[in-house]
């Protein structure tokens, strides 16, 4: 039986002032190291489709979905998957 190690990243925000400092990466970078660390096989978060934040998640090694594409789990052997909530677009990163 494979455990179930899911992680959702539920926000991620610098102020305006913050913004261009490298803040919002350094937050996700330790995120990544703590999942790392835990021994997680996902994780995963969502944001407003047409943000642009896909790109940033991209640059950042994670997978952005599809415009309202649902996740996945059958690589968990889980029957069922996420959902993104209306007009926002899911990230994810599997364990290598």
């Amino acid at each position: 039986m494979v455990p179930l190690a899911v992680a959702k990243v539920a926000g991620l925000s610098v102020t305006e002032k913050a913004r261009g400092a490298g803040w919002d990466t350094h937050l996700l970078k330790r995120t990544v190291q703590i999942y790392e660390q835990l021994d997680l096989l996902l994780l995963y978060g969502q944001f407003p489709v047409d943000s642009g934040l896909d790109r940033f998640y991209q640059q950042r090694g994670f997978t952005p979905l599809a415009p309202q594409e649902k996740l996945d789990l059958d690589p968990l052997s889980l029957p069922f998957g996420i959902d993104p909530g209306p007009g926002e677009q899911l990230f994810v990163r599997w364990k290598r």
